[in-house]
């Protein structure tokens, strides 16, 4: 049995038809904003764990501190860190996963530059988190130049969802976020 009509003028029309109708539902939808991307969520405060795919991680300072450490200023968080992998986990894939931003402002601070310190250990920086192994850690991105750290009141955390997928050019499994952030825990800043 065919719905479509016969002729092709006929099926032209019919569908030329169901075509407008899409798009006028499509416009009607983006007119009332059900097409736009929903806000990120409200902000925890510290204690509150934030878990995805990857990781756990509790924020246990009451604060963020802004401090200079290796000749340049950086945001240190410190918190309690599980890896949720079988395997090790390379810090650098940890890079993506984390949106930290000062506010007000909404200054990005730099995820590629996230640094891990082992409490047990502050004087080595983390390259390997190793499976299911709770941590007390701190950790900490390099500021933006300027005076945007200086002038900051909050430290916003946000933590993306991530998944373990081939990349784009090696094809080798890493972890890579999702880019939905699934919780942000806010921090006031303490100028160290």
């Amino acid at each position: 049995m065919d719905i479509l009509p016969q002729g092709p003028v006929a099926r032209v029309l019919a569908m030329g038809g169901f075509v407008g109708v899409a798009g006028a539902l499509v416009l009607t939808l983006w007119q009332v904003g059900g097409l736009e991307k929903a806000p990120p969520p409200a902000p925890v405060p510290p204690g509150t764990e934030v878990r995805n795919e990857l990781f756990a991680l509790t924020v246990t300072g009451p604060r963020a501190v802004v401090a200079d450490d290796d000749f340049e200023t950086r945001v240190q968080v410190s918190g309690e860190l599980t890896s949720l992998s079988k395997e090790p986990v390379r810090v650098s894939d940890l890079n993506s996963v984390f949106a930290p931003k000062l506010a007000p402002g909404d200054a990005a601070l730099t995820t590629s530059s996230l640094r891990i310190r082992f409490d047990r250990s502050p004087e080595r920086f983390v390259t390997y988190l190793q499976p299911e192994v709770t941590e007390r850690v701190t950790l900490s991105w390099a500021a933006p130049e300027g005076a945007a750290a200086a002038e900051a009141e909050e430290v916003l955390l946000a933590v993306t969802g991530a998944a373990y997928e081939p990349g784009f050019t090696d094809q080798r499994l890493s972890w890579w976020t999702d880019n939905e952030v699934l919780q942000v825990v806010g921090l006031p800043i303490e100028q160290g």
